[in-house]
């Protein structure tokens, strides 16, 4: 089970299997357009992964599209999303795969 921050209409319920259209949001305080881009061109790769994305040739059929805007950071976290997730920082234990004490 994930340590992240999980609430929203839905957050109680397993997710509904059905497939459909959903917009997901994304807010991030204080980030630059360069790193926001990079950000999106992974998310744009984890898609195309599973299969939301143009498959080639003449394929235009758009399984996805990711956009940046700006906006202000809000005064609160309020949401009728079905889902919301806030990430959490949680430590990492140390690798200790090449650790020797002497």
């Amino acid at each position: 089970m994930s340590s992240h921050e999980h609430f929203g209409a839905n957050a109680d319920r397993a997710p509904d299997p059905t497939p459909r259209t959903y917009r997901v949001e994304i807010l991030i305080e204080q980030i630059s357009e360069p790193d926001a881009l990079e950000l999106l061109q992974e998310l744009a790769d984890a898609l195309a992964a599973r299969g939301h994305a143009l498959q080639g040739g003449d394929d235009k059929h758009v399984r996805s599209v990711l956009t940046l805007s700006a906006t202000q950071w809000p005064e609160e976290l309020v949401t009728d999303a079905l889902h919301a997730i806030v990430p959490r920082s949680s430590p990492h234990p140390p690798d200790l795969e090449y650790y020797t004490p002497n």
